[in-house]
């Protein structure tokens, strides 16, 4: 694995993704299926809503059995930023409607982690750890529906499970230091270990059926599709009428 960009699907800016649409890649040694979601941040304008809610939703509904890793940038969580977190636990909820159901098969993975002498792996897991009580402490006082904030705080207990002081569904890529191949990088090949070790063993298969996923649209994605609508009602009327009308 090389941290060069060939396919221009890497951004620049590390706090932004440039996929689109679900991307598909499959594991060559144990032959898994992964797809790559957009963020929720990713959606460049509504009609790229629509579309990557459809095919995210046709991904969910194929598939039998899962697991569910969600990607945050390091900043999101470090940073203390209760509310860029509550964008994506939202996003979670909305698409996961019964986060107990997938206890098992769910984790989240922190991307872009510098570790130092100071900031050890081990203090970056405590401070995550502590982030999430807050998150959950507040989590009433940052959303309205009594359903939604009971499945998020559910979820933020899940992600927050730990053993032995260190939090269980949780993995870390670190910062890399220069362009190149990760594999020739002696630091790389623990932490490369423990995310394989995480994804491929701690997290179970959750069988799923299409109940189990829900969707979010804005408000702005609502009002377009229902214009779409009205506008093809309009025209098979037209159509109708002139087929009628011989």
């Amino acid at each position: 694995m090389c941290s060069s960009d060939l396919y221009g699907s890497i951004s620049n800016q590390s706090i932004i993704s440039k996929t689109l649409l679900p991307e598909l890649t499959v594991d060559e040694e144990t032959k898994v299926a992964f797809y790559d979601f957009p963020g929720y941040t990713d959606s460049k304008n509504v009609s790229w809503e629509i579309a990557t809610t459809y095919f995210i939703k046709k991904v969910t509904d194929y598939a039998d059995r899962v697991k569910v890793v969600a990607v945050v940038h390091d900043a999101q969580l470090s940073s203390g930023d209760r509310w860029t977190f509550s964008r994506l636990l939202q996003e979670l909820v909305d698409y996961i409607k019964n986060p107990t159901k997938f206890s098992a098969g769910i984790a989240f993975v922190s991307t872009n982690v510098e570790i130092t002498q100071t900031w050890t792996e081990w203090r970056r897991m405590n401070q995550y750890s502590c982030f999430l009580e807050i998150v959950h402490r507040d989590l009433p006082d940052m959303w309205y529906d009594s359903e939604q904030i009971e499945r998020g705080q559910k979820l933020v207990e899940i992600l927050a499970t730990s053993v032995w002081g260190q939090l269980k569904n949780c993995g870390l890529f670190r910062r890399p230091n220069a362009e190149g191949c990760l594999d020739e990088m002696q630091a790389y090949q623990c932490a490369k270990h423990n995310l394989r070790n995480l994804v491929f063993n701690d997290l179970a298969y959750i069988d799923t059926r299409k109940e189990d996923f829900g969707y979010r649209l804005s408000p702005q994605a609502h009002a377009l599709v229902a214009e779409i609508c009205q506008k093809i009602e309009s025209q098979q009327s037209r159509d109708f009428c002139e087929f009628m009308n011989g």
